[in-house]
């Protein structure tokens, strides 16, 4: 496929473990989906949230850790990796322990330095 913007060839990457195939333009860093692919990625992230558990993203955001410092790729990308992985094990949360994520949000509005 040619970029629309910048009129070259993009390259085809695997957007995750979702499956979807996308087309990445390396020269203005756009990124292009066909029909069908924006609802699979969906069905498929959606579907992650849904199976993984607390215990999985906690062994996830570990390994993101460990890649902040020996990664291949940049400090930034590798910590909004890491912050991608904690916001689905927050939401996880939310599923598997809605007491617990009650509790926190109770002790929060104690916390003098709010």
């Amino acid at each position: 496929m040619q970029c629309p913007t910048c009129n070259i060839p993009t390259v085809g990457i695997e957007y995750g473990h979702t499956g979807v195939n996308i087309d990445y333009c390396k020269n203005c860093h756009g990124v292009w989906l066909d029909k069908d692919e924006l609802p699979n990625i969906i069905e498929a992230l959606e579907h992650e949230i849904t199976e993984k558990t607390f215990s999985e993203y906690v062994h996830e955001s570990i390994e993101e850790a460990k890649k902040l410092v020996t990664g291949p790729e940049s400090f930034m990308s590798e910590w909004k990796d890491l912050s991608s992985v904690f916001k689905l094990m927050q939401y996880r949360l939310y599923v598997e322990k809605p007491k617990l994520v009650e509790t926190l949000l109770d002790l929060n509005t104690l916390n003098p330095f709010k």
